[in-house]
């Protein structure tokens, strides 16, 4: 008999009745437990190359990511989501950054959301203009992945 073959229909590991204690750890992990392991991040950015490569980075290191590329799919998926934080670009169609920041902070549900403002603009207002409407962290592009990834875990609580 091949040690590889699936258990049989009668083997304790087919049996619905199973303790839950004896499943795979993976198989009781609920939804809450998954979501605290891996921080989910809304990333609010039309260019795809930067969206693709900022995707593959952050669910290398750990990260759930959704997308967004227009600000009205930003506000459907701020609605239908919880993420634990954004990354925005600056200049988004239908919208900017700093608007899409300002309608996050006047959402009782997403005013504490960390929100990472990206842009490729070198005019120095832009700054201080995020800041000022509650960004969290603010980057210029192109940026240093780590740098990117560490301030991710600070606001997301994942920091060692």
């Amino acid at each position: 008999m091949s040690t590889n073959a699936p258990p049989s229909p009668n083997s304790e590991a087919s049996n619905p009745t199973t303790p839950i204690e004896s499943a795979p750890v993976c198989l009781r992990a609920t939804p809450r437990v998954i979501e605290c392991l891996s921080p989910l991040i809304l990333v609010v950015e039309d260019d795809e190359d930067i969206t693709r490569s900022l995707c593959i980075r952050l669910k290398y290191n750990g990260f759930e990511v959704e997308t967004a590329a227009t600000m009205d799919l930003a506000l459907e998926q701020l609605e239908r989501l919880k993420p634990d934080a954004a990354i925005v670009d600056m200049s988004i169609p239908g919208g900017d950054g700093i608007m899409l920041l300002e309608h996050i902070r006047s959402q009782a549900k997403s005013r504490d959301l960390p929100v990472i403002i990206l842009t490729a603009s070198v005019r120095g207002e832009l700054e201080s203009n995020a800041l000022a409407a509650g960004a969290s962290c603010f980057m210029h592009k192109p940026f240093h992945a780590p740098d990117l990834l560490g301030e991710l875990d600070r606001l997301t609580g994942r920091e060692g």
